[in-house]
């Protein structure tokens, strides 16, 4: 059975497509659910957006923000938690 969203803590998230690659995105699909999508193999983090962490329902996932993140431009990003 393919559900689109897990219902245990124990599911692990498998991106089940990459499509409309560019020049610098991609879109993935997670479930039944597509996300236009930033791939950065060089990157020291992976950053989720809050909209997604809504729509896949894994707000239990997250733990306690321990990291302060600085963008290119030297602002600093907003972090809610950590998924381990």
């Amino acid at each position: 059975m393919n559900e689109p969203y897990p219902k245990t803590q124990n599911k692990t998230y498998t991106i089940s497509s990459i499509e409309g690659v560019n020049s610098n995105s991609c879109l993935i699909k997670i479930g039944q659910q597509s996300y236009r999508a930033l791939i950065d193999s060089g990157a020291e983090v992976c950053l989720i957006h809050k909209r997604v962490i809504d729509q896949l329902k894994i707000h239990s996932k997250i733990g306690s923000n321990t990291i302060n993140l600085q963008s290119v431009s030297g602002g600093n990003i907003s972090v809610l938690g950590c998924v381990p």
